[in-house]
């Protein structure tokens, strides 16, 4: 019997991935247009930025720079939505957030933030891992200094998580206006979750949590590494 090879749901993946991309590009030329520039945009701002290409290696961003991270998929029926979640579920894939963007009956919504991380940071809108800046003066506090005062004092360096998620619900308010259709549509403004949990087949990952948890999972190996040191003394 022949040995049986399978492949990695990240390989997996990432060819899905691919071809959603290259059929996009056909569909529509000038998504491929703006994936190019957005690729172009990107290789000259790290060739101009050494210190953002550092970073971006050391949190295993910089290969992913220029990839598509969001998609949407029109689904009809509760058993459509079951097959999508084990389709998803083969490349690693797990339903995160549950949101309608129907409810709000406006296409299009604008949002302002801060134009730095830091700004968005301590304005509590992101959430962020980190890490070890400089060693040596990480070695000089004690465990359970705040996360604050490692980073005034340039012990600890903090990286955006980034956002990648999968839309679960119909954004009908977003197509709305694409459909021609000048009347406006009545929506339920609190969607059922567990209705939707249901016919998923399983439960829907709050993101804020999961996020929040990374975020803390980073703190907590920081102090833990601060406890070795003193015990190392």
């Amino acid at each position: 019997m022949k040995d049986q090879k399978f492949v990695s749901p990240d390989a997996i993946r990432s060819a899905f991935s691919a071809a959603m991309s290259a059929m996009y590009r056909e569909e529509v030329p000038a998504y491929g247009t703006l994936m190019d520039l957005v690729a172009d945009v990107n290789a000259k701002v790290l060739a101009d930025d050494s210190h953002l290409h550092e970073r971006l290696a050391e949190t295993d961003a910089l290969d992913r720079i220029s990839e598509e991270r969001h998609g949407a998929i029109r689904l009809g029926t509760a058993a459509e939505l079951s097959m999508m979640r084990r389709v998803f579920a083969v490349m690693g894939m797990f339903p995160v957030g549950y949101y309608d963007l129907s409810a709000a009956g406006v296409p299009v919504h604008s949002t302002a933030f801060p134009d730095t991380w830091a700004g968005i940071r301590e304005e509590g809108l992101g959430y962020f891992a980190y890490s070890v800046k400089d060693a040596a003066k990480l070695a000089s506090f004690r465990p359970g200094t705040d996360i604050e005062v490692l980073i005034e004092a340039g012990a600890v360096q903090f990286d955006p998580i980034t956002y990648e998620d999968f839309l679960p619900v119909s954004a009908a308010g977003i197509f709305q206006s694409n459909l021609g259709d000048d009347e406006t549509q009545e929506f339920v403004e609190s969607p059922n979750q567990k209705r939707f949990e249901d016919d998923l087949g399983a439960k829907v990952l709050n993101e804020f949590e999961h996020y929040a948890r990374i975020e803390r999972e980073s703190i907590e190996a920081l102090q833990a590494g601060l406890k070795g040191l003193e015990a190392a003394e």
